[in-house]
């Protein structure tokens, strides 16, 4: 069995310390998903997310519900981050919001 570098499994958290563009941001997700295979390079990726295909659309929508549920930060409709430490009880508090308010 071919091993996989450490650097391809670093979590999704940290691919995405700092601001990524959403295609970027959607590879990562991708391949912390285990949709994308880990060995697959950016290059051989970006077909998925450069034109409408099922699979880049799923995960762009996907970083766009993370980024409600207030696990990610979005700038300009298209770059993401991760939004911080869901152990900060602030930030658990915004995650678990009913966005339909108390029922």
């Amino acid at each position: 069995m071919n091993e996989i570098p450490d650097e391809v499994l670093l979590p999704l958290k940290e691919r995405l310390a700092d601001w990524q563009d959403v295609d970027v941001a959607g590879f990562f997700l991708g391949k912390a998903l285990g949709a994308i295979p880990a060995e697959m390079a950016w290059s051989r990726a970006k077909g998925l997310f450069w034109s409408p295909r099922p699979l880049g659309l799923a995960l762009a929508d996907t970083l766009r519900f993370l980024a409600d549920a207030g696990i990610l930060e979005v700038r300009d409709d298209c770059e993401y981050r991760w939004a911080g430490d869901l152990a900060d009880p602030h930030a658990w508090r915004v995650a678990m919001e009913d966005p339909h308010g108390p029922r």
